[in-house]
């Protein structure tokens, strides 16, 4: 066995404290820091911040203790610092790049003279980066395609190291479920944190899904699912079963709190599939049929992967369709169609990673609901497809095929754990897209892959290899560090870039300060030059120092680098308006923004930036149009627009006293066609569009208006309309400050809401509804505080349903306040206002 030399040790050690070192910062008073980390108590509490500074400790010490240790202990030791880095490094770890490239050339460099370009880890693994080629090359947004190597190369390598440095998969095996586990205990111990703070009975929080270190359930569930069944399987095996049967219970209760049903369902297929393999595998006459049964599972699954893809839907949410989608449609379905248009508008490479979906191109007014669409398809098939196309997909299949492979029995039950596992993995990818946010291909799957290549025997492995494995290794090393430190730099740069720019006054911005501003953005944009966020913000300086040309010739720059990005085409027309532009080129601008993002959260500010430029043109129907298209798009945008009152008539003056005037009767008869239009067309629209303007009547202060409109909605289904008028019609009235009508009104949409075909069960109440009722309460001109705290109290029952919506979690706490301050409970309130502060935080 060879011994480490001292400079791989000092370079393993300088590896795994820089990694988790830097975590430990999180238990420090620092919440800048924090913030630039994606750091917080909710989720993350400053515990892991001690765990990293206990491990990053430990790991040093051991590396460089005086005695002699062997090299492929240090590699066996970086692997599976590396493999929990890469299951909770963005979490526990701060997310840094640099640091968690760094372990990952740490690892390779160790591990190289062991490296086997033979394993079928190592070539399928290698297949599916290469076959993403297509889409980095082509892509519109070349630096997403660097952001996403970043990712997906640390659990690449796992693939490679995982059976370089190990002869038996049972310690890897056994750090996912231990990953797992510490997962759960870390997210649970934020629990009582967030309980003291909200001043919420900590039961009451509990009921809430628990949020796996701040990812969303959707996102934990592949890594739990997997740890459970390669838990079952290491208890099956015998040894330690009192450590691992303990790490189980943590796992399982963490499955059963964050109460995902995918979570729970593919738990129990992979769980059971290895419970039925053991069985199978101790009678020679069921091999054969098991292997076959096992084959036609895996067919079955990826036709139900698939299956999206093929559309057996009614509703749409795409251009595809006359129809927007009604409420019958389901959210993933709609989902999944908005992916496989997505899919479908993309070259044969797809559109890139980093972009996840030309969404502007295909969407209508998104969701099943009305709201605008910013999500993602649900489905691993439709994501890979539209970001890395047929190339990616292939990808994918190699992936796939490898790791649900039959078990082969004589490598025992760590392989029979290890497929059963890869067929929960690909179930939950299929259905919720799971953990592939960051890498489009699952990490795990990575994980799995090198852990199915590795042997189950106790057998030696050869010994280091001469230069070439050394020289790979370093090679890799140096790429791959000084990537990940140029990256982590830039990123430093424009994040410090950019709070200085939020600080300055156009002054300031003309003066020495700006200049060195520059100074820093222009080594920035040297360092990364695919980054289109740096020319941005050299863009946003030169427009506080009045330099017109300079901000428009800046944003060139960035849309050469991202030219499908609707920002910056919004950005270079309003650029192009202030610097005095051919108004042809403005419009061809505009036009280009709306087009990339038409149903986007930011699309209502391109309209109503169109509706000003028109006003000031004197272009009166051009602006009353955009400024109807931005009020349906987002009913608040009535908040940028002046509204005056001149002859007894309201007007919107886009462009202040001296622009064209737009009644706002004007507007209403707009809203009134477009929605008379898609009643025969689409009757289902037609009711979306009503709620809708609705809102829109609510937010430019006509009240009567709105409470008018409610009153005739006709949605067609009994039981619901009402409770949509008493909704409306509420919301109606506590804007225009008529609260106690307001309650009445909120508690009649519940009374309606317990008892329709939308609760869940008899009696169940509406959440939202409640908290909107509690703060009208707490308003009343005649305060009943007993009545208050009887209908407060309801709320403590339904934070389930309310999840962690932090806005009815701040609507339902400042209404406690209130109540508070008016019946002179000084203590509660000031209570209540820390945890207002708590939950911005």
């Amino acid at each position: 066995m060879t011994r480490a030399s001292p400079l791989l040790r000092g370079a393993t050690a300088a590896a795994v404290v820089a990694t988790f070192g830097a975590g430990a910062l999180a238990a420090l008073d620092v919440p800048s820091w924090a913030e630039r980390h994606g750091l917080s108590n909710f989720g993350r509490p400053p515990e892991l911040g001690l765990l990293s500074l206990a491990v990053a400790a430990a790991s040093a010490g051991w590396l460089l203790w005086p005695a002699p240790r062997a090299r492929r202990s240090v590699a066996q030791l970086t692997t599976l610092l590396l493999l929990s880095a890469t299951l909770l490094g963005s979490r526990v770890i701060p997310n840094d790049d640099a640091l968690r490239l760094a372990l990952t050339a740490t690892t390779l460099w160790a591990a190289a003279p062991w490296l086997s370009w033979r394993r079928p880890s190592t070539l399928i693994g290698a297949a599916a980066l290469l076959l993403a080629g297509p889409a980095l090359a082509a892509t519109q947004y070349p630096h997403g395609g660097l952001v996403w190597l970043t990712h997906i190369a640390p659990v690449a390598a796992l693939a490679v190291c995982l059976p370089a440095a190990f002869d038996s998969a049972r310690v890897p095996l056994l750090t996912l479920v231990v990953s797992a586990a510490l997962a759960g205990l870390a997210s649970a111990s934020s629990y009582p944190i967030a309980a003291a703070a909200l001043d919420i009975p900590l039961g009451a929080l509990l009921s809430t899904r628990l949020t796996v270190l701040g990812l969303h359930p959707n996102l934990a569930v592949p890594l739990l699912a997997v740890a459970a069944t390669l838990g079952i399987a290491a208890f099956a095996q015998g040894p330690r079963r009192a450590g691992v049967g303990a790490a189980l219970l943590v796992v399982g209760a963490t499955l059963l709190a964050v109460r995902s049903r995918t979570g729970l369902a593919v738990t129990v297929v992979g769980v059971g599939l290895f419970l039925a393999w053991r069985w199978a595998a101790k009678r020679e006459r069921l091999a054969r049929a098991a292997r076959l049964a096992w084959v036609a599972l895996v067919a079955a699954l990826l036709l139900g992967t698939l299956v999206p893809a093929t559309n057996w839907t009614s509703g749409t949410i795409t251009t595809q369709s006359a129809s927007m989608t009604s409420k019958a449609v389901t959210f993933r379905s709609a989902m999944w169609e908005l992916g496989r248009a997505s899919w479908a508008a993309a070259d044969w490479h797809g559109h890139g990673p980093g972009t996840l979906y030309e969404q502007g191109t295909v969407a209508r007014p998104g969701r099943y609901d009305g709201m605008t669409k910013s999500d993602h398809p649900h489905s691993i098939v439709l994501l890979v497809g539209g970001a890395l196309g047929f190339p990616g997909l292939l990808a994918l299949a190699l992936l796939f095929a490898w790791t649900t492979r039959p078990p082969r029995r004589h490598l025992g039950e760590a392989d029979a754990a290890l497929a059963c596992a890869a067929v929960a993995l690909w179930a939950a990818n299929a259905a919720d897209l799971g953990g592939a946010i960051n890498t489009l291909y699952p990490a795990l799957a990575f994980v799995l892959l090198g852990l199915r290549d590795v042997r189950n025997d106790d057998s030696d492995a050869a010994s280091p290899s001469a230069l070439p494995a050394r020289l790979v290794g370093g090679l890799s090393l140096a790429s791959l560090a000084v990537v990940g430190i140029v990256l982590s730099a830039q990123r430093r740069a424009v994040h410090t870039a950019s709070e200085q720019l939020a600080h300055l006054d156009d002054a300031e911005a003309r003066s020495e300060a700006g200049d060195m501003l520059d100074d820093t953005l222009a080594r920035a944009a040297a360092l990364v030059p695919t980054d289109p966020g740096v020319p941005m913000l050299r863009a946003q300086l030169a427009a506080r120092a009045s330099r017109p040309a300079e901000a428009l010739q800046h944003i060139d720059e960035a849309l050469a680098r991202f030219p499908r990005s609707a920002m910056l085409q919004h950005q270079r027309a309003m650029a192009l308006w202030l610097a005095g532009g051919p108004p042809a080129e403005i419009d061809a601008a505009l036009d280009a923004a709306i087009a990339l993002d038409a149903w986007g959260p930011d699309t209502w500010r391109r309209h109503i930036d169109r509706a000003r430029i028109a006003s000031g043109a004197s272009e009166p129907d051009v602006a009353r149009r955009a400024i109807a298209a931005a009020l349906v798009s987002n009913p608040e945008a009535a908040a940028d627009i002046p509204l005056i009152e001149v002859a007894g008539q309201r007007v919107f003056t886009p462009t202040g006293p001296g622009g064209a005037r737009i009644p706002v009767d004007a507007v209403r008869a707009d809203l009134a066609a477009m929605r008379l239009a898609w009643e025969d067309r689409d009757p289902a629209y037609a009711t979306r569009f009503a709620l809708r303007e609705v809102e829109v009547l609510r937010a430019i202060g006509d009240f009567e208006g709105a409470d008018a409109r409610a009153q005739e909605m006709d949605v067609g289904n009994s039981g619901v309309a009402p409770y949509y008028e008493h909704l409306l019609r509420g919301r109606a009235s506590a804007s225009a400050g008529r609260h106690d009508e307001a309650a009445e009104h909120f508690a009649q949409a519940n009374a309606l809401y317990s008892t329709s075909a939308q609760a869940k069960s008899p009696g169940q109440l509406d959440g939202l509804v409640l908290t909107e009722e509690l703060e009208a309460l707490s308003h009343a001109e005649a305060l009943d505080a007993e009545g208050f705290a009887e209908r407060s109290a309801l709320v403590t029952d339904i934070l389930g349903d309310l999840r962690f919506r932090t806005a009815e979690y701040r609507r339902w706490i400042d209404a406690r306040r209130r109540v508070a301050e008016r019946t002179g409970d000084v203590a509660l309130a000031a209570r209540l206002h820390d945890a207002l502060g708590y939950l911005e935080r």
